[in-house]
C-alpha cells in the first residue's frame, strides 16, 4: 500500500512540493530575523533612522521574507511543473491589466486626436473667426489634441478637441 503511494508520481510531487513550501517558510521566517538583528547590532538601523526612515529593519526584514516565500512558492510550482503555465497566465494578466490602464489614462488624448480627425473637414485653421458657445474668437493654432482661440477681449482660450465635437460652433473666414 504505502510502495504504491511512493510509485505515484503525483503523490510524490506534491508532497516534495508541500516540504519546499513548509521549508521555504520557515528559512525566509528565521532568515529575516538574523538580518533584522544584524542591522540592529551593527548599527546600520540607526543610520537609516537618521535619515527619517522610522524602523529599516522591519522593512527589511518583510522584503527579505517575502522575496524568500515567493522563491519556495516558486521552487514548489516548478516541482510539480505547473510554474510556466502560471507564468504564462500571470504576465498575460499584468500585460492586459496594463494595456487597460493606459487606454484609460490616455482616453482623453485619444478623443481629441479622434475629434480632430472628425473635424478637420470643418474648415478649423489658423486666423479664421470661430464663435462656439457664445464666445467669439480667432483661431491661433489646431493641435492635435486643442484649438487655440483669440477671443474679441484678447483672452487665450485653449478648447479640446473633444469639447468642440459636443458642441455647435460656426467658422468664418
Amino acid at each position: 500500500m504505502i510502495e504504491e503511494l511512493f510509485q505515484n508520481d503525483f503523490i510524490v510531487k506534491s508532497a516534495a512540493a508541500g516540504i519546499i513550501v513548509i521549508a521555504g517558510f520557515i528559512i525566509g521566517h528565521f532568515f529575516s530575523k538574523a538580518v533584522g538583528l544584524a542591522m540592529k547590532k551593527f548599527g546600520v538601523s540607526e543610520k537609516f533612522r537618521q535619515k527619517d526612515w522610522p524602523r529599516p529593519e522591519v522593512f527589511i526584514e518583510n522584503s527579505i521574507r517575502y522575496i524568500i516565500y515567493a522563491l519556495a512558492i516558486i521552487a514548489a510550482l516548478t516541482r510539480l511543473g505547473i510554474f510556466r503555465t502560471l507564468f504564462n497566465v500571470a504576465i498575460f494578466t499584468i500585460v492586459a491589466i496594463v494595456v487597460i490602464l493606459l487606454v484609460l489614462n490616455f482616453k482623453d488624448l485619444i478623443s481629441n486626436a479622434i475629434a480632430k480627425l472628425l473635424y478637420a473637414r470643418k474648415d478649423l485653421q489658423p486666423g479664421k473667426n470661430i464663435k462656439v458657445d457664445g464666445i467669439s474668437g480667432k483661431i491661433v493654432s489646431v493641435g492635435v489634441t486643442e484649438v487655440k482661440i483669440i477671443t474679441d477681449k484678447g483672452n487665450v482660450m485653449i478648447l479640446p478637441n473633444a469639447y468642440l465635437l459636443k458642441r455647435t460652433f460656426i467658422v468664418k473666414d
